[in-house]
């Protein structure tokens, strides 16, 4: 039998999936929704009771909320409610998967939630400029009205990876974390859902999960995103606005447009890389000891030169028009050209 850190009797092992943001989280998450039975017969159960899509960031904002000190937000039905599913599972090993995980400095409260179980931990990351320019779009779709270079100041800090992985240590002790780099060059046979599977011992049983087609969330382009950044400073109400940033992807390629990541030049990249060449040499060294000589990620920039966000009156009113021919709403109807960029 074996014991817990806290000398306990161990009853079950949970896998948890902490993301981070932009690291194929989505991908992963639908792997384990479409095959939920196929996790079953491999001895792998995936709670989803009060669970809103099946995924578990409801269990990270309840600790979220502890963190902040917003106790009285705290559903401990929820908590309690996932205990009892685990406890019921037949299965010996639990699997839980939100990229919210990732946002606590704290886990020593979910820790104690679990602390009967054996409890290891998932994390992918994925090399800063690639990370923020994508979780840029992504926040923007989800109201975000900062410009690009005010995000990058807000959130610079959650980059900064060994200071997550120091508090995970903390808790859940080093050998039970599964730290992997969000790079094709060092997934299992290259493949994000081989190398997520190679970790559960499920390498062999590849063939049984049904995959989709589709995986990723589909990108934005620099003007689609600047667009939805205008449009969310609006009065529009939100439900408009989240209408809006789930058809754009759809809306036709505007002129002189480019891939999100031209937010940063070669040269600019480089230099925001270089912030944190030190904490990433030191989580190369801890984490991944076999890659002896070279840095933690694929250093390689594509050349590009830098892409000012910018939407004149003529790129809103083919996006506008696009969206008026597929949202039919009076508020959405009234919005013009001139009360997006003056």
């Amino acid at each position: 039998d074996l014991v817990n850190r806290r000398g306990a009797l161990v009853t079950k092992t949970i896998y948890l999936h902490i993301g981070m943001h932009k690291t194929g989280t989505t991908a992963l998450q639908h792997l384990m929704t479409d095959n939920r039975d196929v996790f079953a017969r491999h001895n792998i159960y995936i709670p989803i009771k009060d669970m809103p899509n099946r995924r578990h960031h409801e269990i990270a904002k309840q600790f979220r909320y502890r963190e902040q000190g917003n106790h009285d937000k705290i559903d401990h039905n929820i908590l309690r409610s996932l205990i009892g599913e685990i406890e019921q599972a037949t299965q010996d090993t639990i699997l839980l998967s939100s990229e919210n995980f990732s946002k606590l400095t704290d886990f020593t409260g979910l820790h104690d939630l679990l602390r009967k179980y054996e409890c290891k931990v998932i994390v992918y990351l994925r090399r800063q400029d690639q990370a923020v320019t994508s979780r840029y779009a992504t926040h923007t779709r989800f109201m975000n009205r900062l410009t690009f270079e005010d995000y990058l100041n807000k959130n610079l800090p959650t980059y900064m990876y060994s200071q997550l992985l120091k508090n995970l240590e903390k808790v859940f002790a080093k050998e039970n974390l599964h730290v992997r780099t969000y790079d094709k060059a060092h997934f299992v046979n290259g493949d994000l859902l081989d190398d997520f599977l190679t970790i559960l011992d499920l390498a062999d049983a590849r063939s049984d999960f049904a995959i989709r087609s589709k995986l990723a969330n589909t990108a934005l382009s620099i003007k689609q995103v600047e667009f939805l950044r205008r449009v969310n400073g609006t009065a529009l109400p939100r439900p408009v606005k989240r209408l809006m940033s789930q058809r754009i992807a759809k809306a036709p390629t505007l002129p002189h447009d480019h891939d999100i990541d031209q937010l940063f030049s070669t040269q600019a990249a480089s230099d925001f890389l270089a912030t944190f060449a030190e904490d990433n040499d030191q989580i190369r060294r801890i984490y991944f000891p076999e890659r002896e000589e070279g840095p933690l990620f694929d250093m390689t920039i594509t050349a590009r030169d830098k892409i000012t966000p910018h939407v004149d009156a003529q790129d809103v009113d083919c996006l506008l028009r696009f969206l008026k021919s597929v949202i039919d709403d009076p508020d959405l109807a009234g919005l013009s050209a001139e009360k997006l960029i003056g």
